[in-house]
Order: C-alpha cells, then structure tokens, then sequence
C-alpha cells in the first residue's frame, strides 16, 4: 500500500467509521451514531477494506471482531482523528490570541500553588493557555500514552511497564500530619507520637496509592493497628472541609499540600516527624514530544518553581 493511494483515498469518514465500529461492534450502531444510513456505512466499510487491501473485521456472536489488518488500521486511525483534536484545540486557542493550548494532568497531591503559578507563568510568558485533568498517576499516565493529555505531574511508579513514555524528577516530597487549627496550637510544645492519635478519626486514602500504603507500612512498625478510616480519599477539598468541622479528625498528606491547606485556613501542621517520603514527584512525557514545544516551555517552568520549593513560601 503506497503512501499516495491513503492520501488520494482514504477520508476522515472512513477514520470515524473504524472508530465506531470498535466502540459498538455493529454496523447499525454505528449508523445511528454517524446520522447516516446502514448501506452507506457498508460501503464505507468496502472502501476502507478495498483501501487496506483485506478484511479488516470478522462477524462473530459479540459483533464484528477486528482481524490484525483491522486492529492496525483501528490504531492508526484512532491516533489520527486524536491529533485532528488537538489540531482543532489550537486552532481554536490561537484564533482566541493564545500561542498554544497545553492539556495537562496532575495528581491531586501536587501543590496547588505549584501548579497555579505554573500555568499563570505559562500564560503571561508565552501566552500558552491550559486545561487540567486531575486524578491519580496511573489513570493519568494512560491518559497520555492514549494522547488525551500532552504532560503529567505526577508519581513515576505509575510508568512501570510501560513504554513510550519518560520523566524527569520535579522535587522529593515529605508528608505532615494535618489536624484541626485548635488541635495543632494545643500540641504546638508537648512531646507526641503516632501511638498518642490511635484513638482519633482518621482521613485516609486508599493503601492501593502510594500514601496509602507508606501509611500502612508506618503503623505496623510501631506496632500500632491501622485506623479504619471515617472516609478513604485523596481529595484536598474534602480533607480540608471535614478537618474544619471536626476536632478529632487528622490526615496525613504530603508536605507542600499541607502547607497548601494551612493557607487556606481551618486545619494546621501537627509538630509530628516521620522517617519517610513519598515517592518523588515527577514530570512526564511522551518520548516522541518535539522539542521545542510547549511542553518543553511548560518543563522549564516546573523545575524553576520546583527549584525555588514555592509551596513552602
């Protein structure tokens, strides 16, 4: 198959209609979906296998299957109509005065101020707007080997296995114990330790996150049962509201998010030292960014702020 007969031949159409038929496996779906009729779609399925030269799906009892031919023509045309998204994001951001419109991840444990007055430096000094998707690493790491998202901040233990993708470290990340600002000022000059809070209601996030897990680790080499916690999560919003509203809840979150939270106001630092980190948080990219890109001018923000440990300012 030469490059000229995709280029004289093959459409967007066709593109579409491959992605539709791996969405919802029938050829009558897929009609409904794209608003036209089941023959047209039938041609435009010939078309396509006439253009890659063999049957691309095979009909079975669960649908149409896609064969190899089909499952590489699914791929290539997935990540044709994905850069097309972009194409058109930037279309729409420059036609709006912005250079360039960054699609970013970031866990929910990066400092906010971090990642604030990243995006605020990325827009006043190259005029490059930004959407941000938070969940964790891992959701989000797929998210970029899919090219839904052009960078991630987060944990690099979420790349293991996987290919295409690199990171760079950002800074090392401590944790605190965080409590109601009235708990924090009553503990400001006692001596404490981890068996003194076993008794209290504890925020958590699941022991399958990193967090989670360190957490877990601490209690049982102090001999101490791991609390089973009021509510499981990793939100900074909730911890904080429900901190403000309960004097014997605590949580342990990561340093800089702990200051974030301080900042906002109703929950504090408890004087407690821990022996460990988190894992370090990481920039990460696809290995086949062309630099310079916004991604590289975004990178150089991150490591001046990174650098400088702005959330503890």
């Amino acid at each position: 198959m030469s490059h000229s007969v995709l280029l004289s031949r093959l459409k967007l159409r066709h593109l579409s209609l491959l992605q539709g038929i791996k969405r919802w496996g029938t050829l009558t779906r897929v009609a409904i979906e794209m608003g036209i009729s089941q023959p047209a779609v039938t041609k435009a399925l010939s078309e396509a296998e006439d253009i890659c030269g063999g049957m691309l799906f095979v009909r079975t009892g669960r649908g149409l299957v896609a064969t190899r031919l089909g499952e590489l023509a699914i791929a290539k045309a997935e990540l044709i109509l994905q850069e097309l998204e972009v194409w058109g994001a930037q279309i729409q951001a420059v036609q709006h005065g912005y250079a360039d419109r960054l699609r970013i991840g970031a866990m929910p444990y990066v400092s906010v101020e971090l990642l604030t007055q990243a995006v605020q430096l990325l827009y006043s000094r190259h005029g490059i707007a930004s959407s941000i998707t938070q969940l964790t690493s891992n959701f989000l790491v797929q998210a970029l080997t899919k090219r839904e998202l052009d960078c991630v901040i987060g944990r690099a233990t979420a790349l293991t296995g996987l290919e295409g993708v690199s990171y760079e470290i950002l800074y090392e990340q401590q944790v605190a114990l965080i409590a109601h600002q009235q708990v924090v000022r009553r503990l400001q000059h006692r001596q404490i330790s981890l068996a003194d809070f076993v008794d209290m209601q504890w925020i958590l996030p699941s022991e399958q996150t990193p967090v989670g897990r360190k957490i877990a680790e601490m209690f049982h080499k102090a001999n101490l049962t791991l609390p089973v916690p009021v509510v499981e999560t990793y939100d900074p919003g909730i911890i904080l509201r429900m901190l403000r509203h309960n004097e014997r809840l605590l949580a342990i979150v990561p340093l800089d998010l702990a200051h974030d939270l301080e900042r906002r106001g109703g929950a504090g630092i408890v004087p407690l030292a821990f022996d460990w980190n988190l894992p370090a948080i990481s920039l990460i990219r696809r290995t086949d960014s062309k630099l310079p890109s916004s991604e590289e001018l975004f990178a150089q923000i991150l490591r001046e702020l990174s650098a400088a440990q702005i959330w503890s300012v």
